[in-house]
C-alpha cells in the first residue's frame, strides 16, 4: 500500500489516518516487503522481527548459498540491491556479485561476514574487462584465524566497482585485490584493512581512486604492479606494515595528502616501471628503511614532510630516476643518515629545508651530470664528486661559492686567504686590480678553510686581487 508524503503541518484526523495506514501496512514483522529490485537478507543470528522483514533466512553455514540465490534473482531482472541486514554471515564459498549489483549492509559495523577455510569472501573473475558497476559497502569481513589462503574482495577483469564504508580484519592474504589481467576505473573511499598476511591494497587496475583509504599491520601497505597506471591515492593513513609501506611500478600515478608510518621497509618505494609518479603533501614517519626510493624517471616528490631519517636516507633518487625532482620537502632526522642522496643525471634538489642529521646532508654518488642543488636550507654538508654541468649553490647553511678581495704585501710572495666555504673549493678564479709588475700569479693550496695566492717573485709593491671560490 503507497504511502502519501506530505508537507505542512497536518491535523490530528490526519495524523491518525496516516498511522491507521502505517498500522495495517507491509511495514511489521508479520508482513514481507515486496519490491522488484531489492532483495534482503537475514542473518542466522538476526533477531526475529528482522528476519520476518526477511526475502532469505541464512542458517549459519555456508550462508554464500543464500546470498548467491539473491544476486541469481537480481541478475536476473538486469541489477538491483542486495541488503543484508544486521548479523554474521559464514562464509564458505565465494559470494560473487552480479553486473549492475549495490550489495551491502545496513550500516557501518552491524554486518560481518566470517571467512570459515581458505576461500576468497566476495570474488569477481567473470568477463574480459567487465563493466561490472558495482558498489559494496557497510560491510565488515573477518578472516579465519585458521585459513592460510584467501582475500576479503578479489576481483579481476572487471570495471567499475566502487566500495566504501568497508571494514577488512586479519585476512590471510589480501584486503582487496584488485588484478591486473583487465578492467578500470574502480573507487575505494573509506575502507580500512588490518592485519593482512598480504598486502592491505593490491591494485593491479589503471584509473582507481583510495579515498580516505586506511591500513594498519599489512606486509604492504599499498602494493601496484605496472598495470595499476594512473592511481590516484588522497588523504589516506597507511600505518605498521612490515615491508614498504608503497611498493609501486605503476606509471603517471599520484599519492598526494597521506600518510606513511613507521613501515619496516621503505616508506614508499617506486621502481623503474613507475615513471612520472607525483609525492605531494604527504607525511612520511619513522622509516625503518629510505623515505622516498625511487628508480622512476620524472619522479615529483614535491612539499611532503618525511621525519626521523635513522640510518639511512630521506629521499634516494637513483641513476635510472633521471629528471626526477625533490623541491620544497621538510626532511628531518635524529641520526646518521643522508637528507637526500642523489646519482641520477638530470634531476633537481630545490628549496628543501633540512635539519637534524648528524653526518651528511647531501651525497652525490657517481658524478651525475647536470643536476640542480639549490636555495635548499641545510645544516650538514654537500658531498661527493660532481658532474659536468652541475649546478650548486644559494644553499643556506652550506656556502658553495663566494667571493672576496686580497693583497699580497711588498716584499712577500703569497697570501693565505679565508674562503668561507662550507668545503675545499674546486676553483678559484683569481683578477687583479693592480698592477702585477709581470709577477705569474696563481693558486698554490686550497684546503676547507683557506686557500693560497702565489707569485713567482717577491712583490715590488702592493698586489691586489679580486677572487671567486666555489665549490
Amino acid at each position: 500500500m503507497a504511502i502519501e508524503i506530505y508537507e505542512g503541518e497536518l491535523t490530528g484526523s490526519e495524523v491518525d489516518a496516516l498511522l491507521s495506514t502505517v498500522s495495517s501496512s507491509n511495514i511489521s514483522a508479520t508482513h514481507k516487503i515486496t519490491r522488484s529490485a531489492t532483495l534482503v537478507i537475514a542473518a542466522s543470528n538476526s533477531s526475529a522481527k528482522v528476519k520476518a522483514q526477511a526475502d532469505y533466512v541464512c542458517d549459519g553455514t555456508d550462508d554464500q548459498e543464500e546470498i548467491n540465490t539473491a544476486i541469481g534473482i537480481i541478475n536476473a531482472v538486469g541489477g538491483g540491491r542486495v541488503i543484508l541486514l544486521e548479523g554474521i554471515y559464514y562464509i564458505g564459498a565465494s559470494i560473487v556479485p552480479c553486473n549492475n549489483l549495490s550489495f551491502g549492509g545496513t550500516g557501518w559495523g552491524s554486518v560481518r561476514l566470517f571467512q570459515v577455510g581458505n576461500t576468497n569472501v566476495i570474488a569477481k573473475t567473470d568477463g574480459t574487462s567487465n563493466d561490472a558497476r558495482v558498489i559494496i559497502s557497510d560491510i565488515i569481513i573477518v578472516g579465519d584465524a585458521n585459513a592460510t589462503s584467501g582475500s576479503a574482495i578479489y576481483i579481476d577483469n572487471q570495471s567499475n566497482f566502487t566500495m566504501s564504508m568497508v571494514y577488512v580484519l586479519s585476512m590471510p592474504e589480501y584486503g582487496i585485490y584488485i588484478g591486473v589481467t583487465s578492467g578500470s576505473n574502480h573507487q575505494l573511499y573509506n575502507v580500512y584493512i588490518n592485519g593482512c598476511g598480504a598486502a592491505a591494497y593490491y591494485i593491479g587496475a589503471a584509473h582507481t581512486l583510495l579515498d580516505h583509504a586506511v591500513s594498519d599491520g599489512c606486509l604492504f601497505s599499498l602494493f601496484v604492479p605496472q598495470s595499476g597506471s594512473f592511481l590516484q591515492v588522497i588523504s589516506s593513513h597507511f600505518e605498521g606494515a612490515s615491508n614498504n609501506g608503497i611498493q609501486l611500478s605503476a606509471p603517471y600515478s599520484s599519492i598526494i595528502g597521506s600518510k606513511i608510518i613507521t613501515p619496516g621497509g621503505r616508506g614508499v618505494y617506486i621502481t623503474a616501471d613507475g615513471y612520472a609518479a607525483t609525492f605531494t603533501g604527504n607525511l612520511i614517519y619513522e622509516c625503518i628503511n629510505t623515505g622516498i626510493d625511487t628508480l622512476a624517471p620524472n619522479t615529483k616528490i614535491i612539499g611532503n614532510t618525511i621525519k626521523s631519517i635513522n640510518g639511512i636516507y630521506g629521499i634516494n633518487i637513483n641513476p635510472t630516476a633521471i629528471n626526477s625532482i625533490a623541491a620544497e620537502n621538510i626532511l628531518s632526522g635524529t641520526g646518521d643518515g643522508r637528507y637526500v642522496v642523489i646519482s641520477a643525471p638530470g634531476s633537481s634538489i630545490i628549496n628543501n629545508q633540512c635539519a637534524g642529521v648528524s653526518d651528511v646532508g647531501i651525497e652525490l654518488i657517481s658524478a651525475p651530470e647536470n643536476i640542480r642543488i639549490e636555495n635548499n636550507n641545510i645544516d650538514k654538508p654537500i658531498v661527493g664528486a660532481r658532474g659536468n654541468g652541475d649546478i650548486i649553490k644559494n644553499n643556506i647553511g652550506y656556502i658553495t661559492e663566494n667571493t672576496g678581495t686580497a693583497t699580497i704585501t711588498a716584499a712577500a710572495t703569497t697570501v693565505n686567504v679565508i674562503h668561507g666555504l662550507a668545503a675545499a673549493p674546486t676553483r678559484v678564479i683569481l683578477s687583479p686590480t693592480t698592477a702585477t709588475g709581470g709577477k705569474d700569479f696563481y693558486v698554490s693550496a686550497k684546503d676547507a678553510t683557506t686557500f693560497t695566492i702565489t707569485i713567482d717573485t717577491e712583490a715590488d709593491e702592493a698586489i691586489s686581487f679580486d677572487w671567486q671560490a666555489v665549490i
